[in-house]
């Protein structure tokens, strides 16, 4: 049996229905009837950066702690772009990290 048959015989026996496009969570009309994305200020994409490393980094509490306890003593001022390079991350994930622990430090310091 050659490797299409294998697969269309898969196919037609399996039981889940096939994915549909409409399966899929449309995007709130506020992002996308509104302005276009290059006009919007960083005020308005921040918290939709921050919400989506937080779903989507299961690990986040872990990366936040070994980043607070063993990266920042040694270096503190590392940028966003060095962070994601060392911990193969993406640079939004380290721009929200960083991010969280600076306003976390600012507020323990007062």
């Amino acid at each position: 049996m050659s490797l299409d048959e294998f697969l269309s015989k898969k196919k037609k026996d399996s039981k889940e229905p096939p994915l549909k496009d409409e399966a899929f969570e449309p995007l709130p009309d506020s992002i996308t009837k509104s302005e276009p994305l290059k006009t919007r200020s960083s005020e308005d994409l921040w918290p939709i950066l921050v919400e989506t490393v937080k779903g989507d980094v299961v690990l986040f509490p872990n990366l936040k702690g070994y980043v607070q306890g063993k990266i920042l003593p040694r270096e503190p001022d590392i940028s966003p772009k060095e962070l994601a390079l060392r911990l193969n991350i993406s640079i939004g994930t380290a721009m929200v990290l960083l991010s969280e622990l600076k306003s976390n430090s600012e507020s323990n310091d007062q």
